[in-house]
C-alpha cells in the first residue's frame, strides 16, 4: 500500500484483482465507453488510454475540440454555458444522441462517465452479461438496463424522484435502453434545461417516461459495484478516526447506501459497518480521483503492469 490508495485500498484492490483473474462468469458482451472531458483533461484521458480504455470495445472522448493527437472528439452542445460545468446536462444529451446516431447497432452496452473515473471493464462486462436475462424477463418488454450507483436526496429535493443514478462513476445503458431513451424522453423531457446535475435529469426522464423498474447493481452480499469515490476514501469508511464523516460526499453516499438497502433489499439498518458499506469484489468503477496517477496505480495493482509497460510507445 505505498500509493495513494493506502493500505486498506491496496487490500481492496487485491481482492478485486483476484476476482478478475479467477472468475469463470461469462463476459461475452460488447461495450462502448463514452468519456466526457475537455481540452484541459488530456492528462486524464492519456491515463485512460494507457489503462482501462484499451479494454473497451470502442471509446469516445467527448470534448470541446477535436484533436487527432489526444483522441478527443468535438461533440457540439446547445448549452448557453458552452462546455462549462453548468452545461453538463445539455452536453450529456448531445453525447447520448451521438451514440445513438453512430454506434447503436454496433455494441450491446454503453457506459458514460467522466475522465476522473477508473473502469474495471471485465467486471462490468460480467455484470452486464447477467443483466441481459433481467432485461428480457419481463413479459411487457418494459425493462431496460440503466445501471449505476443509486443516490438518494431524501424528500427535500426532487420529490418526484427520490433516487437517481450518480453520474460520478457513470451509468450504463443497454442498446435497448439507449434506443428507447433517445427516441422517447430525449425528445420531450427537459429538452432545454441547464445545470450541472445531468445525472438527476437523465434519471428523472428515464423514470417518468420509460420505467420505474431499475436493476439492482449490488452483488449477492449487497456490496456496491459502482463507486462515487476513490478506493482510499471508500475503504476507510469503517476505520476508526478515518471514516470521512466530515466529508459531504461521504455522508451523502452513506445515507444513500442505507436507503438503497431498504429500497431494494427490504432490510432494515444493518449494524456491521463493513457489511453495510461493502466494496464488491466485482466492483466496476471508482470515481473522483484527484490525479491521473491514481488510474495508473490501480492498473499496476489490478493487472500487475509496470508504468514502463503502460507508457510503451508514448513520447515522454
Amino acid at each position: 500500500g505505498e500509493g495513494p490508495e493506502g493500505i486498506e485500498g491496496f487490500s481492496t484492490l487485491e481482492r478485486i484483482r483476484h476476482h478478475i483473474e479467477s472468475s469463470k462468469a461469462s463476459r461475452n458482451v460488447t461495450l462502448f465507453c463514452a468519456v466526457y472531458t475537455y481540452k484541459g483533461g488530456i492528462k486524464f484521458t492519456d491515463a485512460i488510454q494507457d489503462t482501462w480504455g484499451e479494454r473497451c470495445d470502442g471509446i469516445l472522448f467527448a470534448s470541446d475540440e477535436s484533436n487527432s493527437i489526444t483522441g478527443h472528439t468535438l461533440i457540439p452542445s446547445n448549452s448557453i454555458y458552452g462546455f462549462g460545468y453548468n452545461g453538463m446536462t445539455q452536453r450529456t444529451r448531445a453525447i447520448l444522441a451521438y451514440l445513438y446516431d453512430n454506434f447503436l447497432t454496433s455494441f450491446d452496452f454503453f457506459h458514460i462517465c467522466g475522465d476522473d473515473t477508473y473502469l474495471i471493464v471485465e467486471n462490468l462486462k460480467e455484470f452486464l452479461f447477467d443483466s441481459q436475462a433481467w432485461e428480457n424477463s419481463n413479459k411487457h418488454n418494459d425493462r431496460y438496463v440503466f445501471a449505476g450507483f443509486l443516490y438518494s436526496w431524501g424528500s427535500k429535493k426532487h420529490e418526484q424522484l427520490r433516487h437517481y443514478l450518480g453520474g460520478g462513476s457513470g451509468y450504463t445503458l443497454s442498446a435497448k435502453a439507449l434506443k428507447a431513451y433517445v427516441e422517447g424522453p430525449l425528445q420531450v423531457c427537459d429538452t432545454s434545461i441547464e445545470g450541472p446535475n445531468e445525472d438527476v435529469y437523465v434519471s428523472n426522464c428515464f423514470y417518468n417516461y420509460l420505467s420505474t423498474d431499475w436493476i439492482d447493481t449490488t452483488d449477492d452480499s449487497h456490496a456496491q459495484r459502482y463507486h462515487q469515490l476513490s478506493v482510499d476514501k471508500l475503504a476507510t469508511f469503517c476505520v476508526k478516526g478515518r471514516d470521512n464523516n466530515k466529508d459531504f460526499m461521504s455522508r451523502i453516499i452513506k445515507k444513500s447506501i442505507n436507503r438503497y438497502n431498504v429500497l431494494l433489499h427490504n432490510v432494515g439498518a444493518m449494524h456491521n459497518c463493513k457489511q453495510v458499506y461493502g466494496i464488491s469484489n466485482s466492483s466496476v468503477a471508482f470515481h473522483r480521483h484527484l490525479s491521473p496517477d491514481y488510474l495508473r496505480r490501480y492498473e499496476v495493482i489490478l493487472y500487475r503492469r509496470s508504468f514502463i509497460e503502460m507508457c510503451e510507445g508514448e513520447v515522454l
